[in-house]
């Protein structure tokens, strides 16, 4: 059964657009991360600086971002089903997501491996740096 509401809180609005703002908003993040790392990869700097923290900023975009983008979308679901309730005259039965508020765990190791993969950038870039001198 669907049917249209009339009049709808803006409240309700907002957090149904929330998610899918914050995860796009990630995704423009992640993308600009990349390329920052991609172009400075490419520019023959493969340990530089500016790798390791696009890296770790990565992590940080990929954990926040969709993570926050999540939690986002439990609070709208666990929100919505008091509209679908409130009408009086529902005859129905309402089939939807409940009351469940389990958020993904796939940003959380992604931005572990980001770390690590940082890690190694600097440490690269520290054996770069004692190699330097050697003949």
């Amino acid at each position: 059964m669907t049917g249209t509401v009339k009049d709808l809180p803006v409240s309700i609005l907002v957090l149904d657009g929330a998610s899918d703002l914050v995860s796009a908003l990630t995704i423009f993040g992640a993308a600009l991360c990349v390329f920052i790392l991609v172009r400075t990869i490419g520019s023959g700097a493969p340990f530089a600086r500016a790798c390791s923290r696009a890296l770790i900023a990565l992590a940080i975009v990929v954990f926040v971002g969709f993570e926050g983008a999540s939690v986002l979308r439990v609070v709208s679901d666990i929100s919505q089903p008091h509209i679908i309730f409130s009408e009086p005259t529902f005859q129905g039965t309402f089939v939807g997501s409940g009351y469940g508020a389990s958020v993904p765990f796939w940003p959380i190791y992604v931005a572990v491996v980001l770390a690590a993969l940082a890690a190694v950038f600097r440490t690269g870039a520290a054996y770069q740096n004692d190699s330097s001198g050697l003949v």
